[in-house]
């Protein structure tokens, strides 16, 4: 390697002594900050940091060493700066003079100086330049970096006195050669424990609380002569793993500490390991590394060993591959397991146990518990959100109610866990947060988990009634197990309930079932449903429990194991198999069910429901047709029972809670039922879009009632019914109507409906507590209404415009202050200074009426939303809070406060003279009359009299009378000697619709017949003219008068543009018009919509083009 002389420059800088009196010195590399240290002697430092600098900078690009070498010889001198505070420093009010010390020296013929104490550099073209370069760039500096706030920076920045000592350098750098292999040379081989293995460092390790003699014990038996392997046994969530990481924590307290302990899983040992025999050769590595060295290996799931590395060609597993070393105690482990998989182990390799000293993990004692959950909410709360003890209480207490499955601490811990990220700083978690997130994981409702809300019965029992028709003595099995429920009273170790709903199909069995998920579990995607007739065959009961080696899991277990608080629906369950009725009796006994990987299903937080038709035929026969007899309740559960009885043996038939029978439905039932189906229909997007409304008269209700009922099958039918005799003939109908209309369907003479379509009296349906009647389509409008209301208040919050006012305010309150602290400051100012703006006033009235409506409307349509849900349709009665068209008033009163329009404008409009002008004059003076504005006429003759030219004869005046009644007489003039008309109107709310109609306005008179447009085409194709003449055209221009203008007399326009045909074919198209198709074009667009010229259209168009724009 060659060898280069260089000359490095230590920059010391002596210290105050420290408060133990020890020197201090601070030393560091010229242009070489990151090589420096903090040290007390001088020469000990020196050394220590030469040596560390020589290594760093041998690792430096060659060219960057030449850049920072300085080349000639560094003097020291001393900068002097005038120092002004900065702003707001109450305490520091003059200039303040400092000295500090810098480096400086000529390389390249440039002037190069370094002020340490503030780490900049400054290059300057020439020594005279230097000065003043260098004082500006330390203010500069100083400024930036902040060092002006206070005396203390700035004394902070002069402390030390500075010493340059000059070092020579010779090092032996790498040639080119030798650093191109060294970069590209094959780099050493890992050690087979770091590439395989990661150590269980203390940093990355959480602590465990009260395991003293559990820890204790575990390191007893790791340190025994012989070197054993452990293997926990213990449930999932115990703390089998945390043991293991406490154990590191504190090894050193066991005389563990020569231990070193590292952590991998049987994934990890097999990943990449595709050839023959890899996985092998890689564990022999491991073993014969750790024979040369103390360590101790924690593996992870001993299940997941015996599986991993199996295959078509061997059974041989990483498990059974190390249980000859791990009895020969070659290496010492530490692996973990459940009871189930333990016994799973024991099975499949009964010799596999003997490698291993078995110790048990148990789950902590109810005291251990709460200290657990307070260590960790301590811990926790260093960072966030603290727990208080009632939280802790009420989090033990839930999870030992609900998820007994799961053992303690680890659900526990996780619970809080995920509670506590959600949870802002320095702020308590209480009872209510607790519950709050416990609904929302479980989905069970808060009024079911807090004991402090009780739970109304009776309404529970109306919410079924209105789901499940016709069925009192099932709601009220299901009322009583909510009730059991919500008192505490359910069975441990057994489901919530296990109920079999026997009775005819179609009854309402299956819809109890949804039901109940969706009131216990908020959703009825909570509910399980298995066909048991699926599982007839003596082989079905294991493709419920059934669990491969490759992971596969039954049917049963993985639904429930995935969300164990479901509904379990068992459906036709007495034509399941006898192995499948064994399975069953594990569930309704034990609430629990392990598959053939050892993973266990918890049934504890099911609900389980078994539906049957045993003696259904029996008790239907002889009662054809509606159930009308009013036979007795006793007589049906007898009758159920026995016929259960006889078909299920004893041990079965003594685990089921309840049998609840299912009568045939009665006629009012099924009627009700037809009414419920029929607004469901009213209620699909096919109506809703279209905005149709559906009304069914009461015979055409009955007879779908009659000829949907049959009792084999109960109400089944009655879709299909509905689909057949009421959805066929209406769909035409839809097809070919859009609302808002009413389709009414009748019952006609051939017993077909009668369809059709009329457009309703909406000024007959008033709201009112006298309300005829109200369908749920009608809810369901209301809420669709509410929602679009709701969302056009959100855009109106977010918008622009709303943003503009927000910062308008911004800006106004800032005005405020500094009025009033000049005002203080000025004591003698005669000027009253006014504590509110009138504007201010205004724009903040504005933007808090925004915010209270938009809170009135989300309240509103949460209130639909609910009523929807619960079917109360006594909301209706009450009227809107808010309308459209008040937050269209709301929006328009915003945007004249965000851009005020001007206060007078001058509509000046020209065209073909004739009644067309006229017309679309009036019609304009109409709309701004409308609008509440101030308008007056001035008309411009072809033959301009003498009293309204000007005195140069060049300019014309406007004829406008003053007078109201004189102002009336210019609409009865000769529209054919009237060349231009001129509105002057006045008032901003007018004026802010009217603003943006400047441009061409054309029309079209009429539709020509056939014989004239041929006529016209054949004129147009003599005269190579294609294009058809416009009918009508005015041009329009809008003016906004000047503050010396005070009325419509003033206005002068020049006699050029009077005489003569206007121009009509230049310029920007503002509308176009087609009064026979009804057709109106916005600018010079190809987008249509319908409407004609007419002041009610017109201000339609102009308020929905001004809000687009105060939204935009």
């Amino acid at each position: 390697m060659p060898e280069v002389s260089a000359t490095l420059h230590l920059v010391t800088r002596t210290l105050e002594d420290s408060a133990e009196g020890a020197s201090q010195l601070f030393i560091e590399f010229l242009l070489f900050p990151g090589l420096s240290t903090l040290a007390h002697r001088e020469r000990r430092a020196r050394f220590a940091l030469l040596d560390v600098g020589e290594e760093l900078l041998k690792a430096l690009p060659l060219d960057e060493i030449s850049r920072r070498v300085v080349l000639g010889e560094p003097e020291m001198t001393t900068v002097e700066l005038s120092v002004i505070p900065g702003k707001r420093t109450e305490a520091w009010k003059e200039a303040m003079d400092i000295r500090l010390d810098a480096l400086v020296w000529e390389q390249s013929g440039q002037m190069i100086a370094v002020l340490p104490a503030l780490s900049i550099s400054v290059i300057a073209p020439s020594r005279n330049a230097l000065p003043d370069m260098l004082k500006e760039h330390a203010l500069s500096a100083i400024k930036r970096d902040g060092w002006n706030t206070s005396h203390l920076q700035m004394a902070l920045l002069q402390r030390g006195d500075f010493k340059l000592q000059s070092i020579p350098w010779t090092p032996s750098l790498e040639s080119a050669r030798d650093r191109w292999k060294r970069l590209n040379a094959t780099e050493k081989a890992t050690d087979v424990v770091e590439q395989l293995c990661t150590r269980m460092e203390e940093p990355f390790l959480a602590q465990a609380y009260e395991v003293q003699t559990t820890l204790a014990h575990l390191a007893r038996l790791l340190s025994l002569p012989d070197k054993p392997s452990i293997l926990l046994v213990g449930p999932g969530g115990v703390g089998k793993t945390a043991l293991v990481q406490e154990l590191v924590l504190r090894r050193g307290d066991h005389k563990l500490g020569e231990k070193a302990f590292y952590r991998s899983s049987g994934s990890r040992l097999i990943a990449g390991a595709c050839g023959f025999g890899m996985w092998q050769k890689r564990c022999r590595d491991l073993v014969e590394s750790a024979k040369q060295r103390p360590v101790i290996f924690f593996l992870g799931n001993l299940f997941e060993l015996m599986n991993v590395g199996q295959s078509s060609a061997g059974s041989e597993s990483i498990a059974s591959f190390l249980r000859p070393y791990l009895i020969r105690r070659d290496i010492q482990v530490i692996v973990e397991c459940t009871p189930e998989q333990m016994a799973v182990i024991e099975k499949n390799d009964p010799r596999l146990s003997e490698a291993f000293r078995i110790m048990k993990v148990e789950e902590p004692s109810r005291e251990a518990e709460q200290a657990i959950l307070l260590s960790t909410s301590i811990k926790m709360g260093r960072d966030r959100g603290r727990f208080t003890r009632e939280a802790l209480q009420r989090i033990a207490a839930l999870h030992h109610r609900f998820m007994g499955y799961a053992a303690f601490p680890g659900a526990p811990l996780r619970f809080m866990q995920r509670l506590h990220e959600g949870a802002e700083k320095n702020t308590l978690i209480e009872e209510a947060e607790v519950f709050a997130a416990f609904s929302s994981e479980t989905g069970m409702p808060r009024h079911l988990l807090d004991p402090q809300q009780p739970l109304d019965l009776a309404a529970t029992r109306a919410w079924f009634q209105r789901r499940v028709q016709g069925q009192d003595a099932a709601v009220e099995v299901i009322t009583s197990v909510i009730a059991q429920l919500k008192a505490g009273l359910t069975r441990p170790g057994r489901p919530l309930a296990s109920l079999l709903f026997t009775g005819p199909t179609g009854t309402g069995k299956t819809e109890m079932a949804k039901a109940l998920a969706e009131f216990l579990f908020q959703s009825p995607e909570r509910m399980i449903r298995l066909d048991m007739s699926e599982y007839g065959q003596p082989w079905s009961a294991q493709r419920l429990v059934n669990g491969s080696h490759g992971g596969k899991e039954g049917i049963l277990t993985a639904a429930v194991r995935e969300q164990p608080f479901n509904v379990l629906l068992l459906d036709e369950f007495e034509k399941a198999d006898a192995a499948v009725f064994d399975l069953l009796l594990q569930v309704l006994g034990e609430a629990r069910l392990t598959d053939a990987a050892g993973r266990t299903a918890d049934f504890s937080n099911c609900v389980v429901i078994m539906t049957s038709n045993l003696g259904a035929q029996e008790y239907s026969r002889g009662r054809l047709g509606f159930d009308v007899s009013g036979s007795g309740l006793q007589d049906a559960v007898e009758h159920f029972t026995s016929a259960v009885q006889k078909a299920l043996r004893p041990e079965m038939f003594n685990r089921i809670d309840r049998i609840v029978p299912y009568r045939p439905l009665s006629e009012e039932v099924v009627l009700s039922l037809t009414r419920r189906e029929v607004d469901a229909v009213s209620l699909r997007s096919g109506f809703a879009s279209r905005k149709l409304r559906l009304e069914v008269s009461e015979p055409l209700l009955r007879h779908l009632a009659a000829k949907g009922y049959d009792p084999r099958y109960g109400a089944r039918p009655l879709k299909r019914r509905i689909a057949e005799e009421l959805l066929a003939p209406l769909s035409d109908k839809v097809m070919h109507t859009h609302g808002p209309y009413s389709i009414q369907a009748e019952l006609g003479p051939d017993g077909r409906p009668a369809i059709e379509v009329i457009r309703p009296d909406w000024s007959t349906r008033e709201v009112t507590s006298e309300a005829a009647h109200f369908s749920r389509s009608d809810l369901q409008s209301r809420t669709f209404d509410a929602a679009r209301l709701r969302r056009a208040y959100q855009r109106l919050l977010i918008s622009t415009m709303t943003n503009g006012l927000r910062g308008k305010v911004r800006l106004l309150e800032q005005k405020l202050r500094a009025q009033r602290m000049k005002d203080r400051a000025s004591r003698r100012s005669k000027n009253t200074w006014m504590g509110h703006d009138p504007e201010l006033d205004r724009l903040k009235t504005c933007l808090t009426q925004m915010q209270n409506e938009a809170n009135t409307q989300f309240a509103r349509e949460e209130a639909l939303i609910v009523a929807l849900h619960q079917d109360q349709l006594e909301i209706l009665r009450a009227r809107e809070p808010l309308t459209m068209t008040g937050w269209e008033d709301l929006v328009l009163e915003a945007y004249a406060l965000w851009q005020p329009p001007p206060k007078r404008l001058i509509f000046f409009m020209r065209g073909q003279p004739g009644s067309e002008l006229f017309d679309f004059a009036r019609v304009y003076h109409d709309v701004a009359a409308s609008l509440k504005a101030s308008v007056r006429v001035g008309l411009f003759y072809k033959k301009t009299p003498a009293r309204l030219l000007t005195e140069d004869g060049l300019h014309v005046l406007a004829d406008s009378p003053p007078s109201v009644k004189e102002q009336a007489t210019l609409w009865t003039k000769d529209v054919e000697s009237v060349s231009a008309i001129a509105l002057w109107i006045e008032g901003a709310h007018a004026n802010m619709h009217l603003k943006h109609e400047d441009g061409l306005h054309l029309s079209k008179s009429r539709r020509k017949s056939k014989e004239e447009e041929a006529a016209a085409k054949k004129a147009d194709t003599q005269t190579k003219n294609r294009q058809n003449p416009v009918d009508w055209a005015c041009r329009l221009e809008v003016r906004v008068p000047g503050e010396n203008m005070q009325h419509l007399g003033q206005l002068t326009v020049p006699l050029q543009e009077l005489v003569g045909l206007p121009d009509l074919e230049s310029g920007t198209i503002c509308r176009q018009y087609d009064p026979v198709k009804q057709i109106v074009r916005e600018g010079s667009e190809n987008a249509r919509k319908d409407g004609r010229f007419q002041e009610d259209w017109l201000l339609q168009s102009l308020r929905a083009i001004t809000l687009g724009e105060a939204l935009a």
